[in-house]
C-alpha cells in the first residue's frame, strides 16, 4: 500500500509539473514532452491514491460481512443455504423451498421462481453498494412494495413580532410534498453450463452474485444519472429536475476556479456542510490542474484512505457523469443523501430455467428498483457554458 509520503512526493512533482505546463502556455509555446511527464505523473498519482482507497474499501467490506446475517451457517440458514444450493445446482428442493415461506414468483407469481435468500440478497447490494458510487451518496431505502412516495417538507410555516396586545394574524401552515419515486423492473439473464454446476469447488453462491452485480450495476448505475423516470429510474441529470445551475464561465472548458467556488457556496450552508463532488475521471483529471487566484490548488490528494477533495470537499467518481463539453454538466455538487433517494424492492426474485437454451443452465434473476431526485435545492449542477 502506498504510504502518504510517497502520495506527496508525487504529488508536488504533479503540481511542478502543470506550473511549467501553464507558464508554457502563457508563453505561448508548445512543450509536448512537459505534457507527456504531467500525464504520467497523473496516471502515478491516480494509481497511489486508487491503491490506498482500494485497501480501505476492501477492510470495510470485510468488517460488513464478518457480522451480516446468513454467514455463520447456523440453524435455519445452514438449512436453507444447503436446501437453495440443491435448487440452483440441480433444480431439486422447490418445493421444500415453498414450504419454508419464500415467495413464489416475485410481485404476481406470473412466472414462477424463488426468491433469492439473505445470504445471496446481501452479497448483491454489498457488491452494488462497492461499484455504484449513487448508492454510497444518497438515501437508499428498502420497501416491500412496488411503489414509494418521498415526503418533503417545504417548511412553509412563518411566524412574525408584535406587540403585547396587538392582534395576531394567521401565519402559513407548512407544506408537505409527496414525491413519488419512478420503479423500474431491472433483471439479469445468466447463463451457466451444467458442468460448472456440478463442480463442487464452485461457489454457486458467490458466482450469481457477482454476475448479477455486475449486470444490474451497469444498467442501474447509468439510470441514477441519466434515467428518464419511466420504467426505469428518474435520473439526477433528467431533464426537469429543478436543480440551479452554475456557469462554468467557458463555452467550452472547465478552467475557471471561480465557476467551482461559486457552484459550492451556491447552496445553503446546511446542504454545504454535507456536501461532496460528483463527475467522472476525466473531470476530476480537469480540476486536478485548476488554481485559485493565490497560486493554490483547488485539489488535493486523499491520505489515510481518503478520497482526494476538490476544495475542501470529497470527490467521488461515475463514469456515466459527462465529459467537459460545451452544454453539458459534468460536475455535481450537493448533500446527495437529501437529494437523491433510490428506492429497493426487498428481494430479488430467480428463475432456473434448463429448457430453453439448452445445454446452459440459465438463471433470470429480476428486482424492482427506483429512484428520484427529491430535493431540489440539495444539489447543483455546473453546466459548461459562458454565463
Amino acid at each position: 500500500m502506498a504510504t502518504n509520503e510517497e502520495i506527496m512526493s508525487v504529488w508536488e512533482e504533479f503540481k511542478t509539473a502543470n506550473d511549467e505546463r501553464l507558464a508554457a502556455i502563457e508563453a505561448n509555446v508548445s512543450d509536448p514532452i512537459a505534457a507527456d511527464k504531467l500525464s504520467k505523473l497523473e496516471e502515478a498519482l491516480q494509481s497511489l491514491t486508487g491503491t490506498v482507497q482500494d485497501v480501505v474499501e476492501e477492510q470495510k467490506s470485510l468488517a460488513k460481512k464478518s457480522g451480516r446475517p446468513g454467514t455463520t451457517g447456523a440453524g435455519a440458514d445452514a438449512e436453507y443455504k444447503t436446501l437453495f444450493n440443491g435448487f440452483m445446482r440441480k433444480g431439486r428442493n422447490e418445493e421444500e423451498l415453498q414450504t419454508k415461506s419464500l415467495t413464489i414468483g416475485g410481485d404476481t407469481g406470473r412466472d414462477g421462481g424463488v426468491t433469492v435468500p439473505a445470504f445471496i440478497d446481501f452479497n448483491i447490494r454489498e457488491q452494488l453498494i462497492n461499484v455504484s458510487p449513487m448508492r454510497q451518496l444518497a438515501e437508499v431505502i428498502t420497501t416491500t412494495t412496488g411503489d414509494h412516495t418521498v415526503l418533503l417538507n417545504v417548511r412553509g410555516t412563518a411566524s412574525g413580532w408584535v406587540a403585547e396586545t396587538d392582534e395576531r394574524d394567521e401565519t402559513a401552515t407548512p407544506k408537505i410534498n409527496k414525491i413519488k419515486v419512478p420503479v423500474g423492473e431491472i433483471y439479469a439473464n445468466i447463463a451457466a453450463t451444467q458442468t460448472l454446476l456440478d463442480d463442487s469447488a464452485i461457489d454457486v453462491e458467490s458466482w450469481i452474485a457477482a454476475q448479477i452485480a455486475d449486470q444490474f450495476a451497469v444498467a442501474e448505475g447509468a439510470a441514477f444519472i441519466t434515467g428518464t423516470g419511466t420504467n426505469q429510474p428518474k435520473g439526477l441529470l433528467a431533464s426537469g429536475n429543478g436543480f440551479a445551475v452554475t456557469a462554468s464561465g467557458s463555452a467550452a472548458a472547465l478552467d475557471k476556479p471561480d465557476a467551482l467556488i461559486d457552484l459550492v457556496y451556491g447552496l445553503k450552508a446546511g446542504h454545504r456542510a454535507n456536501g461532496n463532488f460528483l463527475g467522472n475521471s476525466a473531470t476530476e483529471a480537469t480540476v486536478r490542474k485548476l488554481k485559485d487566484t493565490t497560486g493554490n490548488y483547488l485539489w488535493a490528494p486523499g491520505l489515510n484512505g481518503e478520497r482526494g477533495t476538490l476544495l475542501g470537499y470529497q470527490f467521488y467518481n461515475d463514469e456515466n457523469m459527462p465529459n467537459v463539453a460545451a452544454n453539458a454538466t459534468p460536475l455535481a455538487f450537493g448533500d446527495f443523501k437529501a437529494g437523491y433517494t433510490i428506492a429497493d424492492r426487498k428481494s430479488f426474485t430467480l428463475i432456473r430455467d434448463p429448457f430453453t437454451n439448452k445445454p446452459y443452465v440459465m438463471f433470470y434473476v429480476t428486482s424492482r428498483v427506483g429512484g428520484t431526485p427529491t430535493n431540489n435545492e440539495a444539489i447543483r449542477l455546473l453546466k459548461i457554458a459562458a454565463s
